[in-house]
């Protein structure tokens, strides 16, 4: 999704609203990435532990702890300091059963 050839697909399978829109929409980081020549290239990604886990009906609210290694490279091939790192952080996602399956209607980091 977030390199070359930048396809939005995933996006519309893992999520949905808000988003989904700050993914794959006009304005979303699969966009802005294509626009500028830049990407993404992931290391390391593990959930280390679930702190919180709930369900409502079609909503679901899970709080994960994670480990995530991300570069973010410009169209030259050059790492972009400011957009790459190793973090351990806690993220929380709202989600929405929907279509037969369950998306994410939201995320939000909680620390990092």
């Amino acid at each position: 999704m977030f390199a070359p050839p930048y396809d939005s697909r995933p996006a519309a399978e893992l999520t949905i609203g808000e988003q989904y829109e700050n993914a794959a929409g006009v304005d979303g980081s699969i966009n802005s990435l294509k626009k500028d020549g830049h990407y993404y290239e992931y290391g390391v990604q593990t959930i280390d532990g679930v702190d919180e886990f709930s369900v409502n009906a079609n909503q679901a609210v899970i709080q994960v702890k994670l480990t995530e290694e991300r570069k973010l490279f410009d169209s030259n091939r050059n790492i972009i300091p400011k957009e790459t790192d190793f973090k351990n952080r806690t993220d929380r996602y709202n989600l929405q059963f929907i279509d037969e399956r369950w998306k994410i209607a939201y995320s939000q980091i909680i620390s990092n």
